[in-house]
């Protein structure tokens, strides 16, 4: 799968006042991120919308919910950024499925709607439905007893966590049978992570998301947004990536070479991925802060990035370092999308 391009200006830059915090995948009560672009369904397919006046993306996500949250069409929100917003309302009139993706015009931010979602510690919500991969790949399963949502996690966790195939849960709260509502999935097939769901019933798809993982040449330092010692953020570019896996790919990919990328903040709820830049001489990451003002990232996995021969091999092939065009501000900067 290709890698998505790592943006070349930094992302989210606030000024000295903490008032302006860039939208790109603000976290929205009742909805999800999906991506930039057109929203899509799993063949790649666009919805028609509705349009609705609003100044912004939390406006605009509000403005949807309440004009349209009683149809079972409505499906999420599409959302032009720029001197000239625009609010789209995305509906599901003949029946193509629910938001999956986000292709094309990179300037709008797409987010399913998820009305209710409980939120599953160690997992992601992907929808209602078979819990698949993009490509409509299913996965195996084991049945656990379990007559409720969070029990069912916990059980497939204890008896499956260190099962290296072991990828997620479906959950039916309509099934009558105990031994029947929990569903363990595993990737037996080696097609990778949950990404989305069918949406062809009402059970509950969530993948599993590990909350610490090792990395090689990084040190984990905490739950949090990076910071140093004396508590001051970072400059940060952004990626859309899948896994901590893949979002130091795209770090090191773009950013190797460079002595300012110190390292890595990644939000599993939303796959945000911020490669961290030190270009104020704040020095290495060595602590996580709630975040700065009124924004708060209780939920991002910061790793501080350290020497290893990995990099240095990287070094000797020429490349120069390099840092985000167009950055202006000065002071504390915060990295959250």
């Amino acid at each position: 799968m290709a890698l998505s391009p790592l943006k070349t200006t930094a992302m989210a830059l606030v000024e000295a006042n903490w008032g302006l915090l860039s939208v790109e995948s603000a976290p929205i009560a009742g909805y999800q991120y999906v991506g930039r672009g057109w929203c899509v369904n799993v063949k790649g397919t666009s919805f028609p919308f509705a349009f609705i006046t609003a100044p912004s993306v939390g406006k605009c996500a509000t403005a949807c919910k309440d004009s349209y949250s009683s149809e079972d069409a409505f499906i999420g929100i599409n959302f032009l950024t720029g001197d000239d917003p625009v609010c789209n309302c995305m509906m599901d009139w003949s029946g193509n499925g629910k938001i999956v993706g986000a292709k094309g015009a990179r300037d709008r931010l797409c987010y399913s709607y998820n009305e209710a979602v409980i939120m599953v510690e160690g997992y992601k919500y992907r929808g209602k439905g078979w819990c698949q991969r993009s490509e409509g790949e299913y996965y195996a399963y084991a049945r656990v007893e379990a007559n409720h949502l969070k029990e069912c996690a916990v059980a497939c966790t204890d008896r499956y966590s260190s099962d290296e195939t072991f990828v997620g849960i479906n959950f039916d709260p309509a099934n009558n049978h105990r031994s029947e509502h929990c569903k363990c999935m595993f990737d037996k097939k080696g097609v990778g992570k949950i990404t989305n769901s069918r949406g062809n019933n009402d059970e509950l798809c969530y993948s599993y998301d590990k909350a610490v993982t090792h990395i090689d040449g990084y040190e984990f330092v905490g739950k949090g947004c990076c910071a140093n010692s004396e508590g001051i953020y970072y400059d940060a570019d952004y990626a859309p990536a899948d896994s901590i896996e893949q979002c130091t790919e795209l770090c090191e990919g773009e950013y190797d070479s460079s002595e300012k990328f110190v390292g890595i903040n990644f939000d599993p709820l939303v796959d945000n991925c911020n490669c961290m830049l030190d270009l104020h001489g704040n020095g290495r990451i060595t602590d996580t802060e709630p975040g700065p003002g009124n924004t708060t990232c209780p939920d991002y996995l910061c790793y501080s990035r350290i020497e290893t021969r990995h990099s240095e091999a990287r070094r000797t092939k020429g490349r120069s370092p390099t840092s985000p065009e167009g950055y202006s501000g000065s002071g504390k900067i915060a990295h959250l999308m």
